[in-house]
């Protein structure tokens, strides 16, 4: 099978490219043919040759953007298109329809930004999460709220970004979703529940040691205010247990964060270790006793609660978005309500306190992993997909509709 992925970075910049570089990496391994078109490189590229790229301006005009990948389908010949994540704002649907003339279409919503301007689902003044549907609506919340930027320009590029998102990714054969919540919100936003197939993410299942000794908890994320590492940072003044906090990322809350250390005393018990490469972040990993997602926002779905449980770790996260469709509460971990720093500070207390109990969760995790979350799973079914906007692009009737 030939597929051609597209997507606005090319490297390891976020979750959304590592998944896309492990798809690349096993269409690879199992003899397709992949190409990726990028609009830029950023953060550690993929080592190998995995995929043919094509490296493309998408902040050139949009008829520029249509010539450029028409060109491209028509060298290559790929049996389908995989849409993954595009910049753009305004122009970012602008060309589906002429590329879906050409060739099967599916697209992947990794986040909210295709039915919510702010892109969050999330007032961050209020810290509530947004439940209405995108639309002229959108303008006053904007303001009132301050879920959006406050440039005007912006402002009016994000809302023609989800009108875009409307009319065009029904073009689409295919959507494809990593949770339910997200569907759910697709469907919300206008698009139509039978086009859209959940595909959760997948992570491989590593070799695991004996549990640490020593108390260590992780985060592992951007410092966003969205991903609620100051609540975390709150929660742990609560936490009775001898710890080490280990900051596992970067971004620009990073200095604001290590200032609010500070004044909750606990600059001894935090480590700031920034961004890691795969196998030092492997060893933190290994090395924790458990994993936190604080996160404030609507995750999507939340990988890496998933890459946690792979080790065979316990998580504690906040009850918002996709998290609970891998976390079982009182199984795999502990779900918390959302933004209750004294019930997380409680959860992770125990942990703490209950090593056995914390070890006994992380393996019933590591088995769901397993289970419902491992690669061959997701690679099967995907290539199910690509083959069924296949055959229906074949079908008459399918092209007439």
């Amino acid at each position: 099978m030939r597929v051609l992925h597209i997507n606005d970075i090319y490297g390891m910049a976020g979750g959304v490219e590592k998944y896309l570089t492990a798809l690349l990496k096993e269409f690879r391994a199992r003899g397709h043919w992949t190409g990726i078109v990028y609009g830029k490189a950023a953060g550690p590229l993929p080592s190998g040759e995995i995929a043919e790229r094509f490296p493309t301006n998408f902040m050139q005009s949009l008829p520029g953007i249509v010539a450029d990948l028409a060109e491209i389908v028509r060298h290559m010949q790929p049996d389908v298109v995989h849409v993954h994540g595009l910049g753009g704002a305004d122009r970012i649907f602008g060309y589906l329809e002429p590329l879906h003339r050409l060739v099967p279409l599916v697209f992947y919503f990794h986040n909210h930004s295709l039915y919510c301007p702010g892109g969050m689902k999330f007032y961050p003044r209020s810290q509530e999460i947004c439940r209405i549907s995108s639309g002229t609506a959108c303008l006053w919340h904007t303001f009132y709220h301050r879920c959006n930027s406050w440039r005007p320009p912006v402002i009016w590029k994000s809302m023609v970004r989800s009108i875009y998102a409307k009319r065009n990714a029904a073009l689409a054969d295919r959507i494809l979703v990593a949770s339910s919540y997200v569907k759910d919100c697709a469907i919300q936003n206008g698009f139509s529940k039978h086009s859209i197939t959940i595909l959760p993410y997948f992570t491989d299942l590593p070799s695991i040691d004996e549990y640490p000794d020593e108390n260590q908890i992780l985060f592992s994320g951007r410092i966003v205010r969205t991903k609620g590492l100051d609540l975390l940072l709150e929660a742990l003044s609560y936490v009775r247990e001898k710890f080490t906090l280990i900051v596992a990322g970067d971004g620009p809350d990073l200095e604001r964060s290590q200032v609010l250390c500070r004044q909750l005393g606990l600059d001894d018990t935090v480590r700031f270790v920034g961004w890691c490469d795969p196998d030092s972040h492997a060893g933190n990993y290994r090395q924790a006793s458990l994993l936190v997602v604080p996160s404030v926002w609507p995750e999507p779905f939340g990988m890496v609660g998933i890459e946690a449980m792979s080790y065979g770790k316990p998580v504690v996260a906040f009850n918002v978005g996709g998290i609970p469709e891998w976390l079982e509460d009182g199984a795999t971990g502990f779900l918390v309500k959302p933004y209750d720093v004294k019930e997380m500070a409680e959860k992770i207390n125990y942990l703490l306190e209950h090593p056995d109990v914390a070890h006994q969760m992380g393996m019933r995790g590591r088995t769901r992993v397993e289970q419902e979350f491992n690669r061959e799973t997701h690679i099967t079914r995907l290539l199910e997909i690509y083959k069924e906007v296949m055959d229906g692009r074949a079908q008459p009737s399918a092209l007439a509709h």
